[in-house]
């Protein structure tokens, strides 16, 4: 079952996006609710899944400033266990089964270039089953998962609930 949203919702969570340590009479304050109410909507909101609060690394605050997203070809019987062995890598940031002509798709990130070459030829190389890879460096990332929110069709308003 969907758990509905209103612009209540939206706006605790966008609070929360801006800074995750916010306690909840500050979220209220901030919003003109009571401490309460938020602290409810925040429960409810992480018990069903639609929020997770957690602390987030950013790469690049530790020297890893090259960006890669890398997309694999694979024997379609090994997908499943590729992408599991290519997740245990510390470098890898996300790992995803694919569609298409491309069957992992990772993304991964490393302090230089020659360190990137490695990990494509010495760790990925290695690995029985991929046939293929494809890289791109992404100098600048516009948006990511941390970005995401609320899709608006989502929303309604509060006496709608």
């Amino acid at each position: 079952m969907t758990i509905k949203l209103d612009t209540i919702d939206r706006d605790i969570v966008r609070c929360l996006m801006r800074d995750g340590r916010k306690s909840s009479a500050a979220v209220a304050r901030e919003l003109g609710l009571v401490d309460r109410t938020v602290q409810y909507r925040i429960d409810r909101l992480i018990k069903s899944g639609v929020v997770e609060v957690v602390a987030l690394v950013v790469p690049q605050a530790l020297g890893y400033n090259i960006i890669v997203d890398i997309h694999c070809q694979v024997d379609i019987a090994r997908i499943n266990e590729v992408a599991e062995t290519i997740a245990q890598f510390e470098e890898v940031g996300y790992v995803g089964c694919s569609t298409g002509d491309q069957d992992v798709s990772v993304q991964a990130y490393f302090e230089s270039t020659t360190k990137m070459y490695e990990f494509i030829t010495e760790k990925l190389g290695k690995l029985d089953g991929i046939r293929h890879t494809r890289t791109a460096v992404v100098p600048r990332v516009v948006k990511s998962i941390v970005d995401w929110s609320i899709p608006s069709e989502r929303i309604t308003s509060p006496d709608e609930g």
